[in-house]
């Protein structure tokens, strides 16, 4: 994150991978998408931020495995999204924070 030095404005820009699956006793499924974030925060109350920011996952595959068929991947084209976001900070290094993020996929 960074925090500029003299206004209560922070900016983040992260890249993650998000990956979700079961499995089942004939077969599996699988989810996965990689997530870009750019998130402006607001630092000028103690303790706290509050962000709103885009994401934008590119490549989401759905995949459906069943025992005895062919495997079916889907996959989803991603629209940017919105994020919000509140935080808490308990010490410097720790935060507990909510947000919402609304996505849509094509």
């Amino acid at each position: 994150m960074a925090q500029t030095a003299t206004l209560p404005v922070a900016a983040q820009l992260t890249y993650n991978f998000h990956a979700d699956g079961n499995s089942y006793s004939n077969g599996s499924t699988t989810y996965h998408r990689p997530p870009l974030e750019l998130v402006f925060y607001y630092t000028g109350v103690e303790k706290w931020r509050f962000g709103a920011g885009l994401r934008h996952a590119g490549n989401a595959k759905y995949k459906i495995s069943q025992d005895g068929y062919s495997s079916t991947t889907a996959n989803f084209k991603a629209n940017t999204g919105l994020i919000l976001e509140a935080g808490y900070t308990i010490t410097p290094s720790v935060w507990v924070s909510g947000r919402y993020v609304k996505e849509t996929y094509n």
